[in-house]
């Protein structure tokens, strides 16, 4: 199946006008639930997720130790722990429902919104919260199969991918807030092993906000209106956790070019989790 994931066109098979009936969009997303895990998915409602990330930066190649730290329905933290060039920085990003976070070290100095009048950091910081909310839905799409917030979504089964080692059954997924997903789904297994959606060119993005004269707001609005490629996300080493089966290594890709590798280590499910965490101002 790997050749599914990794190939640069996917063909879909629409099914003719009189092939026997087909199972549905939705009838297809809940095979992928219950083979994730069925009714013991709605069970977890905290989550600690703990492991390695590899992002690519430009020629940069940035390893950390992460830690994803859910409270559903709508509290998140991602805790990155750098290692660069002999030392070591702590950075976190998250949400507690509308309410955007980060922390950085000199967090107050490097929040880009700082110099902006109020209603405008706010409207910058909302933008933020919303943007990485919309980025662990569609990674959380490979341990759900769903939202995990419990916002609507729409599916329609679109046709099938073909490759030489196996097929996945192509959905369609369109979210509350309008914006579209293809998800694609082992036909034998029923596990989620790819999700693909348009996004922000991140090479221009990057290049934006390399410029000598580029603050970082006008990198973060200048990313926004980059030019859109593909986005993928692939899921693979699934593994039992309890009574769900989980992918233990998600990489992403943006224009076809690597931009993160995740490899989960320790999954503990429904930790104790203190609201403190989730304090700060930004």
């Amino acid at each position: 199946m790997r050749c599914i994931v990794g190939m640069g066109v996917l063909v879909l098979a629409a099914a003719s006008a009189g092939a026997a009936r087909q199972a549905s969009g939705q009838e297809l997303l809940e095979q992928a639930r219950r083979a994730l895990g069925g009714e013991a998915l709605a069970a977890v409602r905290t989550l600690r997720v703990e492991g390695q990330s590899t992002r690519v930066v430009g020629p940069l190649r940035l390893s950390s130790a992460v830690e994803l730290l859910l409270d559903r329905p709508d509290r998140f933290l991602r805790i990155d722990r750098l290692r660069l060039a002999g030392s070591s920085a702590e950075t976190l990003s998250g949400f507690d429902g509308d309410r955007f976070i980060q922390r950085t070290p000199g967090q107050h100095a490097s929040w880009p919104g700082n110099n902006l009048p109020f209603d405008q950091r706010n409207d910058l910081m909302r933008a933020a919260g919303t943007g990485l909310r919309k980025e662990l839905t569609l990674l959380l799409l490979g341990f759900f199969a769903g939202t995990f917030d419990g916002s609507p979504l729409q599916v329609e089964r679109i046709g099938l991918a073909e490759a030489p080692d196996g097929r996945a059954d192509a959905l369609r997924l369109t979210f509350g807030d309008g914006s579209t997903a293809t998800l694609f789904i082992h036909v034998d297994t029923h596990l989620p092993l790819m999700v693909s959606w348009q996004g922000s060119d991140p090479a221009a993005a990057l290049r934006v906000a390399t410029t000598a004269d580029a603050s970082a707001t006008s990198a973060l609005i200048a990313a926004a209106q980059a030019p859109l490629v593909e986005h993928r996300l692939h899921f693979g080493d699934y593994r039992r956790v309890n009574a769900l089966r989980w992918p233990f290594l998600v990489r992403r890709t943006g224009g076809g070019a690597p931009m993160e590798e995740l490899r989960l280590e320790k999954v503990t499910l429904n930790p104790v989790v203190n609201a403190s965490a989730f304090a700060g101002d930004q």
